[in-house]
């Protein structure tokens, strides 16, 4: 009877036997290529750093400092954005600037006016800006069916005094002389769909259409807001 050879305990530091396993290119055949083992390093992506209460300031200032009226948007100190003026025409007529606001953004002009009213800024024959207005001056009452037999009518009149908005931009308005710019209301007397902006004045281009109700000769440069002017300081210097 043959002996039989039982297996030896391996040593304790002894290596253990490869084991001997398919190579997948030869399963998938003779031109799959070799499987590789591809090496590279694990890339963390950084937090955000948290905006300090300084920074979040800034990001809300105008040119100069001057904080916008629109929070969360920035002007360049090179006057990106506009200004918006608060023009008053009095009882007899007078005009005054009584408030001022710079604005961050952009200014588009208007390829066309609409409305019974208009205003347009120039320095001598050049335009800096033009805009229509839909209504002014008037007071318009809504009509209450359930209320007594003076309220159930439409009620309207006439203002005594009454504001308006302007808007320039910055950039227009710094490049040019304050003494001969003029701001100049228009009161539309025959109704049309629009009314094409050329490059001319409208007095010049509409002088029928038209009729000029009220106008600002010269914007004095304390009327701006402080941030336009340390723009004409500087042009002073």
């Amino acid at each position: 009877m043959p002996e039989r050879i039982l297996p030896e305990k391996p040593a304790t530091d002894a290596r253990p036997a490869p084991v001997k396993r398919k190579d997948a290119s030869k399963s998938k055949g003779k031109n799959a290529p070799p499987a590789q083992r591809i090496r590279g390093k694990m890339v963390l992506k950084a937090k955000a750093a948290k905006p300090s209460a300084k920074s979040l300031a800034a990001q809300a200032r105008g040119p100069e400092g001057y904080e916008d009226q629109t929070a969360g948007r920035r002007a360049s100190p090179a006057g990106k954005g506009y200004v918006r003026l608060r023009v008053r025409v009095g009882e007899n007529g007078e005009t005054s600037i009584v408030d001022s606001h710079f604005v961050a953004g952009d200014l588009v002009q208007p390829s066309a006016l609409h409305g019974q009213f208009a205003y347009e800024v120039t320095e001598g024959q050049t335009r800096l800006h033009l805009d229509s207005i839909p209504d002014l001056g008037v007071f318009r009452s809504f009509v209450n069916p359930d209320g007594p037999l003076e309220e159930r009518k439409h009620h309207m009149y006439e203002l005594k005094t009454y504001d308006f908005d302007v808007r320039v931009p910055v950039d227009e308005l710094a490049a040019a002389a304050l003494s001969k710019v003029a701001i100049k209301l228009y009161r539309v007397k025959e109704a049309k769909t629009a009314m094409p902006a050329g490059n001319q004045p409208l007095d010049v281009q509409y002088h029928r259409e038209l009729r000029e109700v009220a106008r600002v000769e010269g914007i004095p440069v304390k009327a701006l807001p402080r941030a336009v002017q340390k723009l004409f300081e500087k042009r002073k210097r």
